[in-house]
């Protein structure tokens, strides 16, 4: 690899970062909340204007989980079981061709 990341790599960088922020803000380090709020932001702003994600299960779970943590609904584990699932499903959804294989 040359090291240069694309706007799917970025997105998956993103994701677990927020995964990591969400599950310590859980946790009690009140002082991520600005961190997790921006991140999950820049996430949702990279699904729709960067990659343009077409598969709305994709989206939509993660606006679920978005807004789970928001509530702080889910226990720091669970944050991290649901964000490997969302970045499993966003893989999935912008895997290189996938789009002419549907069609």
């Amino acid at each position: 690899m040359n090291g240069v990341c694309g706007p799917r790599e970025e997105l998956i960088q993103l994701l677990y970062l927020h995964g990591d922020v969400s599950a310590r803000w859980l946790a009690g380090e009140a002082d991520l909340a600005g961190a997790r709020a921006r991140l999950a932001a820049w996430v949702t702003q990279q699904l729709r204007q960067r990659l343009h994600v077409k598969d709305e299960r994709a989206v939509s779970e993660w606006r679920a989980l978005a807004g789970e943590v928001r509530a702080r609904e889910l226990t720091p584990q669970q944050c991290s079981a649901r964000h490997a699932t969302v970045i499993g499903r966003l893989v999935e959804a912008t895997r290189p061709g996938r789009e002419r294989r549907a069609a």
